[in-house]
């Protein structure tokens, strides 16, 4: 069901238990990144927001990629996995790209002690990229049926073991790049910003 993430109310399904670190989905309703982040400050914020994104791609099995990230001011390289496996069958039907478009990637960043969102942003990225990242995707599709959750733990236990440390992983990335932002945000305090999670539309709505 579409549903609206919403600057200043609780991430939908935030449990106390989460860590920091990165999210990333694509699935029917597109490409997703949440930054999940227990130190936030006004200027840690507005990196999200405005700060250069760097994003990177590396395949780490059958079932198995990661994406890595950078975003200046807020978050050195890092990575974060992604299985389709992992996706409810009912969503892993990845919506149509025109060809010479990119993705568009919705980002959150939420406190990671409390789950309140506290920015929006939507980086788009090169068709190259994104071709990439299609082709990884439907590797993962052709091997679902032989998808096993102990498959990808060893997956991701096989890719820390071979690289120590993202940075690490950037050397065997099949693509990195700067990304496309555009910080989702409005001058007047008295407007929230929501952002639609299956990607159709941003807006701003009355508080």
């Amino acid at each position: 069901m579409p549903y609206f993430l919403v600057v200043g109310e609780q991430f939908p399904g935030w449990v106390s238990s989460i860590q920091d670190g990165g999210r990333f989905e694509i699935a029917s309703d597109g490409a997703v990144f949440n930054l999940f982040h227990r130190t936030l400050t006004s200027d840690s914020i507005t990196c999200f927001r405005e700060g250069k994104t760097q994003f990177g791609l590396i395949c780490a099995g059958e079932h198995t990629l990661f994406l890595l990230y950078r975003i200046d001011g807020l978050a050195e390289w890092s990575d974060c996995f992604y299985a389709l496996g992992m996706i409810p069958p009912e969503r892993r039907g990845i919506p149509e790209r025109q060809e010479g478009h990119g993705w568009i990637i919705r980002m959150a960043l939420i406190d990671t002690m409390t789950g309140i969102i506290k920015a929006l942003r939507a980086c788009t990225v090169t068709p190259e990229f994104s071709r990439t990242l299609d082709d990884l995707v439907l590797d993962q599709y052709m091997l679902v049926p032989h998808f096993t959750w102990e498959k990808h733990h060893n997956e991701i236990s096989a890719a820390h073991a071979q690289w120590s440390t993202p940075e690490a992983m950037l050397v065997d990335a099949l693509i990195i790049e700067e990304a496309g932002c555009h910080p989702v945000i409005n001058d007047d305090p008295t407007v929230v910003t929501a952002l639609n999670i299956n990607g159709r539309r941003m807006h701003p709505n009355s508080s």
